[in-house]
């Protein structure tokens, strides 16, 4: 039968069974049952007011176009259109399109109604799962859908009862019935509708095409090859249920696909590229010898925890150094630093991990128990640190696991996953079983595989391996293993931010796994933000930083009642990989580059953009972020810093310097990154190089300028060199009892490709000079060692970002203070949502005006406002300046000044000109924030002059540029940049000033600021040590001043009182009475009795008030 049995397909099908007799038996309403919807009147008013009236063009969506069409539709058409929408899209599955986006589009035509009405509970339910992916030509052809569904209703409704009756009883007929409605391009429509009439007659397949594949594909059961697809598909599944002796449920179930699509088995891609793989010659080099490697690191270590000698920790942490690519640093350096400083608990845990006479389970357990979950985020982390640790006891039978390779491989091929991911040591177990399952399906293909070691490695190839590291397949293979791994161009990216406050997000990841699904708030970017992009989840806070990636599964939508209770837009996304330890905004900040991240600069906000070209960098720094994405890194596409930009001509040129570096300082005996014998510098006489000398012996350099082409010189042994055909440099070490050592010069391409002998001839001449200058303990040539390049030869983290920025950046940066909206508040007698409000409204309308009394912190206020908008404390991007009345265009935009040489004028830039200028070369997204004090003492419109539109904050940018007053011929426009804001400040008392100008006061928001003689006010005397009844005399005192100046209109009134700044300078005040009658008499009366010039008297009458005794 063809009817689906899962839970939420019975849900699909109840809903239909409301739409058969509601809405095709009778002529009532899905919505609102006992309220005639379904009527001949309203199928035809619907059709005068949609088909009859089309709206052509792409430039509006689908529900733009069809809210204008109906508009002025009596409310029963503009339900029947909501009730069809939800026949449409209920047999649609959220791969195609999700519930939240079905009910928004329905609830959206519903708005419409002047008695909007909702969606029942059943039936929204019921579009959380559909039946069948009708693919891409449902979303994109809707409008012909609807009207086939149209089509289909007016025809149906002009049967009489008995014909309605047959056709619901005779499945064929139907079909009969269905297929004399003709519509193009909805073909799909029509095979939706036979399913969802008569299920247990009709596939649940939508697609023609699909029907004929399977026809095609199983042709053997059909018993007559004339007859519809339909009646095709019914003989197979009928002959095939009988082979087989059971029926089944859906073409598309596993053992049913593979008979019809062989190409659809699981395994089938995945094994087709590991027998590729494992018979390149590529397959020992790239993943199994290194990690044989690993794993004697390991066993020294397992003698040094079980023997306790002294410093194993040390032992253990150059297991973990080159050649191991495996474990994220930042995860094997937190659980490293964990075991130095809790030794013993450590040591406990990994005897117990390689105690072998306990069963695994039992092993990882217990290292699990004693391994505190904080030191490594995430259960996946936590087991790929005891995975790679379990490798030293015996690399075939214990692999390393990696979460996304893993999880992504049983995707691939279908296999199931562990019940649980959060226990690690079933996990472990599960990875083992299948790995055992792999090597016995690429069996079956010819293909042997050793051990565990090589289907792990086998697996990291066919789900990561990336296509600059597969030089041995051909092009056409190449774009074939692209196709297979879905492999995109760098998509488009953003943070989503998470206020700690509100959204703990690293404790929500702890119970979550890759592949969860969840939603986030969209608060800017709605239009831009879309399906398939890529986001970084991002937590605020002391350890700010990226601590997850996801992939949006949906556009934004409204947030409807079912979903959260937000009145912003939201998204669903799903998670692609929680990372084994953050990305943290620290980190982030020490890059040339990424330190310019919007959400650094200006982290105030949810939704941020991160370019492409930011994100490729990102891919580069920390490849951790690759993992369960389907894109690669480019580093071509990145600069390197300087010397290296000069010296190499790519990244993977300086790649292969550090690496052949690495490999010859092994040879000698590296004992990390700290070996005194070793010295690396860059060597700069009439050539230049890295040289890489062993005590006093220069053994590996690469150079430049008078070295040609042959810019490798390498310490082989002379007598296999002479068979390589390599010119000789010199010998150092040439006595006649032992073999010769020479420097050689080769070029790059030369080196290698003589691969194999070259590597010979190296490793036996570091042999001898290792064992020949056994006695050396430290390079002459130290003092010039660069301790970065060194530590880049072993620590992959570390190369990559010198490479990018420098050796010189390696130190920790001089940066500007981190700044919070905490920060801001500190002090600061505003309340936190008032801040907040203006801190918005600076955001949004980018001009504000602070206006208010005098003494109420203006000037303060400001600064922090700019601080906090930034998200740190960088004067650079701050400039102030004071107006008066001498102040002009020419000091402000642009105008002529004399010459300094005394003859003639010359055009200068004023101060605004050149604060726009710096904004304009930082990054748009990077606010830079101008503050103008006493804005009403200047002539504004002669100041601003024709800048008066281009501050307007939708008349920014070069489109909106204008010809300044002095320009030259040909010369560009000017315009503000998006990224600057401008602050005014204006005092409310200023009487000799006239109001400011209407032009420039709609340009503006204004705030009015008013004293605060507050709790916060309080709070802060006390800190001064300010006695308590002094506290109290002033607040009591200004505060009935105040009240008494607000009342004396319209002279005075609210805008002239008092503010609080006079007595914010309290510190050291050892005399809190004397401090206080100071203030009043040399601030506060000189202000009153210019107030009251006019009333002498009510002026002192204020200040003798003021000036009682306590």
């Amino acid at each position: 039968m063809s009817r689906l049995t899962s839970p939420h397909a019975q849900q699909v099908y109840a809903a239909a069974a409301q739409f058969i007799e509601r809405g095709l038996r009778q002529d009532d309403s899905l919505f609102t049952p006992g309220h005639a919807i379904w009527t001949a009147e309203n199928v035809e008013s619907l059709h005068d007011y949609f088909v009859n009236n089309p709206i052509e063009g792409t430039e509006l969506k689908f529900t733009e176009k069809l809210e204008r069409q109906l508009s002025g539709a009596p409310d029963q058409t503009i339900q029947l259109m909501a009730e069809f929408l939800f026949v449409h899209l209920l047999i649609a599955t959220k791969e195609c399109i999700g519930g939240k986006s079905k009910r928004s589009m329905i609830q959206g035509v519903l708005s419409g109604m002047e008695a909007p009405i909702k969606i029942p509970a059943d039936l929204r339910q019921a579009l959380d799962n559909g039946v069948a992916n009708p693919g891409m030509a449902f979303l994109i052809h809707r409008p012909f859908m609807i009207y086939y569904v149209l089509d289909f209703v007016r025809a149906w409704k002009k049967r009489d009862s008995t014909q309605k009756d047959r056709l619901l009883e005779d499945g064929w007929a139907f079909r009969e019935f269905l297929f004399k409605i003709d519509r193009s391009k909805a073909r799909t429509q029509r095979h939706a509708l036979l399913h969802l009439v008569h299920p247990e007659r009709f596939e649940a397949i939508t697609s023609v095409k699909m029907k004929r594949d399977i026809a095609r594909g199983l042709s053997p059961y059909i018993d007559d090859p004339s007859a519809n697809i339909d009646r095709q598909l019914g003989q197979i599944r009928h002959n095939l249920s009988q082979e087989r002796g059971e029926g089944f449920e859906a073409f598309w179930d596993p053992e049913i696909l593979r008979l019809w699509k062989p190409e659809a088995n699981p395994w089938h891609e995945v094994l087709k590229w590991a027998k590729r793989f494992y018979e390149s010659g590529h397959f020992e080099a790239r993943e199994r010898d290194y990690k044989l490697k690993i794993a004697q690191h390991i066993q020294a270590a397992i003698t040094a925890v079980r023997d306790e000698r002294p410093g194993w920790s040390k032992t253990l942490r150059r297991a973990f150094g080159s050649p191991n690519n495996l474990t994220s640093w930042r995860a094997h350096d937190a659980f490293l630093n964990w075991c130095d400083t809790n030794p013993d608990t450590a040591r406990l845990a990994l005897l117990q991990l390689w105690d072998e006479e306990e069963n695994l389970r039992e092993r990882l357990l217990g290292f699990f128990e004693r391994l505190p979950k904080q030191v490594i985020s995430g259960p996946s982390g936590r087991l790929s640190i005891a995975s790679f640790l379990l490798m030293g006891q015996d690399p075939a039978r214990y692999a390393f696991y990696k979460y996304t390779v893993v999880w992504r491989a049983f995707e691939y091929v279908d296999y199931t996953k562990p019940e649980d991911k959060r226990v690690e040591a079933d996990t472990y177990l599960h990875t083992l079983e299948f790995l055992d399952a792999f090597i016995e399906e690429i069996a079956a293909k010819g293909v042997e595989l050793r051990d565990r070691l090589d289907a792990q490695g086998l697996l990291f190839m066919v789900t990561r391996a990336s296509l600059s590291e597969l030089e041995f397949l051909s092009d056409e293979e190449r774009r074939a293993y692209a196709e297979f791994r879905g492999l995109k161009a760098i998509p488009r990216v953003w943070i989503f931010q998470a206020n700690t406050n509100e959204y703990a997000l690293s404790e929500k990841l702890q119970n979550q796994e890759v592949g969860d699904t969840d939603w986030w708030r969209v608060t800017r970017y709605r239009d831009e933000i879309a399906k398939d992009d890529v986001v970084l989840l991002w937590e605020s806070g002391a350890n700010a930083g990226v601590y997850a990636v996801g992939r949006l599964v949906t556009d934004p939508v409204q947030a409807q009642a079912d979903g959260p209770a937000d009145p912003s837009c939201t998204v669903d996304f799903e998670l692609v990989n929680i990372l084994d330890q953050p990305i943290l905004r620290d980190t982030l900040k020490r890059d040339a580059q990424l330190k310019d991240l919007p959400i650094i600069r200006a982290p105030q906000g949810t939704n941020f953009r991160v370019s492409k070209e930011a994100f490729n960098r990102l891919l580069f720094l920390f490849p951790e972020l690759l993992e369960g994405l389907d894109v690669e890194a480019d580093p071509s596409k990145l600069e390197m810093a300087e010397p290296f930009a000069t010296h190499f001509t790519d990244i993977d040129e300086a790649n292969w310097t550090f690496d052949l570096m690495r490999h010859t300082a092994e040879q000698l005996g590296v004992r990390g990154k700290d070996d005194a014998r070793f010295s690396l510098y860059k060597w700069e006489r009439d050539s230049l190089e890295f040289g890489l000398f062993f005590g006093e012996r220069k053994v590996m350099a690469i150079g430049w300028s008078g070295w040609s082409d042959e810019r490798v010189k390498l310490a082989l042994d002379c007598e296999l060199a002479s068979e390589l055909g390599i010119p000789q440099t010199y010998l150092f070490a040439s006595a006649e009892d032992e073999p010769q050592i020479g420097i050689y010069r080769m070029s790059i391409k030369q080196a290698k490709s003589l691969g194999a002998p070259l590597r010979e001839a190296s490793e036996r001449a570091l042999e001898q000079t290792r064992d020949k200058y056994a006695h050396w303990t430290r390079s002459k040539y130290r003092n010039d060692h660069i301790q970065p390049l060194f530590e880049a030869l072993f620590d992959d983290p570390t190369r990559r970002f010198i490479l990018l920025n420098g050796w010189q950046a390696a130190e920790e940066p001089n940066e500007a203070p981190v700044y919070r909206l905490e920060d801001a508040l500190e002090d600061l007698f505003v309340s936190r949502d008032k801040f907040k409000v203006i801190l918005e409204l600076l955001s949004a309308r980018k001009n504000i005006i602070l206006q208010g009394p005098p003494g109420i912190g203006k000037t303060f206020i400001c600064k922090r406002l700019a601080y906090a908008l930034m998200g740190e404390k960088d004067e650079s991007r701050v400039e102030m300046v004071q107006f008066h009345q001498s102040y002009t265009y020419e000091d402000f935009i642009q105008g002529y000044r004399p010459s300094e040489e005394g003859a003639g004028f010359h055009r200068a830039n004023g101060v605004f000109f050149e604060f726009c200028e710096r904004a304009r070369q930082a990054d748009p997204n990077i606010p830079y924030i101008f503050i103008i004090d006493e804005i009403n003492r200047g002539n504004l419109s002669k100041i601003f002059g024709e800048l008066m539109m281009s501050i307007e904050p939708d008349k920014r940018g070069r489109e909106w540029g204008i010809n300044l007053q002095y320009a030259q011929p040909g010369e560009a426009k000017f315009s503000v940049p998006e990224n600057v804001h401008l602050i005014g400040m204006m005092n409310t008392a200023d009487r000799s000033l006239a109001l400011v100008d209407y032009a420039l006061r709609r340009r503006f928001a204004f705030v009015d600021l008013k004293p605060k003689f507050n709790k916060k006010f309080e709070a802060f005397l006390a800190q001064q040590d300010v006695h308590k009844s002094v506290i109290e005399q002033i607040v009591t005192r200004l505060t009935r001043l105040n009240r008494d100046i607000a009342a004396d209109k319209p002279e005075l009134g609210e805008g002239f009182c008092v503010g609080h700044s006079y007595f914010c300078s309290a510190r050291g005040a050892q005399d809190g009475e004397a401090w206080y009658r100071r203030v009043i008499e040399y601030d506060i009366a000189p202000l009153l009795r210019e107030y009251w010039f006019d009333r002498p008297e009510q002026a002192e009458e204020k200040i003798r008030a003021l000036l009682e005794a306590f």
